[in-house]
């Protein structure tokens, strides 16, 4: 059990469990550090989270990909240097651009898009010797394609992460408290329903237009 600081919004708590918590723990385990440059497949809540603490952390060039370019506006709030329209462009474009704006490619990427797709174009973003973290693809039975000699013959290594240590509670809510009013977390969770309007709430998350939907009883 661990007590939320007084000061925090419900709204901002909310995706402490999945996101914050998540991203911490798994940035922690690749070893991100100061001056490492970033890139970030999808930025729904994990990746905005991911996005605050690698600032936080002191990464250099940040990086984020999506579809839906609220969220890549929501991004550079978050602290993004750049953001890439993943609509808007073909994954031979999408590496070279991270290569241009890393001077070779990323020294950490990391998938939070939940799809296999991306994999392969996510390991030629890395420099050679860089950090792959996989947490994003979490159901099982969905499979794809990558090129192995990418990972071999780069150097370049590959670390799956799936939910967090028990610690990570309390260091996300410790970051929350110092830093909620620096980046807005509030926004994550982009829309909200009544209680009696569950079923229209699942039938709006599954568009997959909105960031976060929440259920506030009433």
């Amino acid at each position: 059990m661990f007590r939320v600081p007084d000061e925090l919004p419900d709204a901002v708590v909310s995706p402490v469990n999945c996101a914050l918590a998540e991203v911490i723990y798994g940035l922690h385990r690749i070893g991100l550090a100061p001056g490492d440059s970033l890139v970030i497949q999808g930025v729904g809540g994990l990746g905005l989270c991911a996005t605050a603490v690698a600032r936080e952390l002191g990464a250099g060039t940040i990086i984020v990909a999506d579809r839906i370019p609220a969220r890549l506006e929501l991004a550079r709030e978050m602290g993004a240097d750049h953001a890439i329209n993943v609509e808007a462009t073909q994954p031979a474009e999408r590496i070279q651009q991270v290569r241009d704006l890393t001077g070779g490619g990323a020294d950490v990427v990391v998938e939070l898009a939940g799809t296999p797709e991306v994999l392969p174009e996510g390991t030629e973003m890395l420099r050679y010797g860089g950090r792959y973290l996989w947490i994003g693809n979490i159901n099982l039975g969905v499979t794809g394609t990558i090129d192995p000699a990418q990972i071999v013959r780069g150097g370049r290594t590959v670390m799956g992460v799936v939910v967090y240590e028990a610690w990570a509670i309390p260091r996300a809510l410790d970051f929350l408290r110092r830093t909620h009013r620096r980046y807005p977390f509030h926004k994550i969770l982009s829309h909200t329903f009544a209680l009696e309007q569950i079923n229209q709430a699942f039938a709006f998350a599954s568009q997959g237009t909105a960031i976060r939907v929440g259920i506030v009883p009433h």
